[in-house]
């Protein structure tokens, strides 16, 4: 049987037929204990997408290939997931979270990631290289963490324009990594961990992590109107749909959305009114 690397040293021994429910389930069992490369056990939901994958394969060796007559997953209900994390940086205390970052590398770096949503991977790892402002539109290209995807960003907002202006300004030669500290050292992500957990203590009534800068760029973009397709792009997602994770649905907005519709709404029933008063008075 030939199936996912994670799962093809337990089951790649066996057939298809030969595999039950109570194996399946001891599987899944030791699955939710396994490690990462970096000795962090795998999260809930990469193992939901391991026994997910895993149905799937019973499943058409089932009502295709008649290989097994009945799909031992089934009976292994996956894992219950937490809610999703619903935090974002609202735009009224975006000043007051920079101004409490006492570094100006980091904090205009930390400005950036909002404005582009990269992680901290990805941003720490941006060189001069990678950066080209003499083209139009100016833009940088970043390989992402997750699935290897190259972007290129463009930078044509001024806020981004005033980061890389700020950089290139104390770069000495526009070599290696672009962000760096006030001692001229290249920011690393403990420095941007540690800059958005002190700040938002410091600062704000609500605690951030650095992928919330992430959800705030993808929600801001959402907010604005943003062809989907273009925040899939801007997000570095290779299948359409994934940046509904990161989007944040708050209060504030629905209530503001629901305020646009309805000026829509009454709009077209002032326009629809007026139509058919100019047809009375013609008759």
């Amino acid at each position: 049987m030939h199936c996912h690397k994670d799962i093809a040293a337990y089951f790649g021994k066996f057939r298809m037929d030969e595999v039950t429910t109570p194996m399946v389930h001891q599987w899944f069992l030791k699955e939710q204990t396994r490690k990462t490369c970096s000795g962090k056990v795998i999260a809930p939901r990469t193992v939901n997408i391991a026994r997910g994958y895993l149905h799937a394969l019973f499943e058409f060796g089932r009502k295709i290939k008649e290989w097994n007559e009945k799909n031992p997953v089934s009976n292994v209900a996956p894992l219950k997931l937490p809610a999703p994390r619903n935090t974002f940086l609202r735009e009224e205390d975006e000043q007051k979270f920079l101004a409490a970052i006492p570094d100006g590398g980091v904090r205009m770096t930390m400005k950036f990631a909002i404005l582009t949503g990269l992680r901290k991977g990805e941003v720490v790892a941006l060189k001069w290289e990678d950066v080209h402002m003499d083209t139009e539109p100016p833009y940088f290209t970043s390989k992402r963490e997750k699935n290897g995807l190259v972007t290129d960003f463009p930078i044509v907002w001024q806020d981004l324009r005033e980061v890389f202006d700020y950089f290139g300004n104390k770069a000495k030669e526009k070599t290696g990594q672009v962000f760096r500290n006030e001692k001229g050292e290249p920011i690393t992500k403990d420095e941007l961990y540690h800059g958005v957990t002190d700040a938002s203590g410091k600062a704000l009534t609500y605690h951030l992590q650095m992928n919330d800068l992430r959800r705030t760029f993808c929600s801001r973009l959402f907010w604005l109107g943003c062809n989907l397709t273009q925040v899939d792009y801007l997000m570095g997602h290779k299948t359409p749909g994934v940046n509904a994770h990161y989007r944040v649905y708050d209060l504030h907005n629905a209530a503001e959305e629901l305020k646009r519709l309805e000026e829509v709404r009454n709009r077209r029933k002032a326009a629809t009114k007026m139509t058919h008063q100019g047809g009375e008075e013609k008759e």
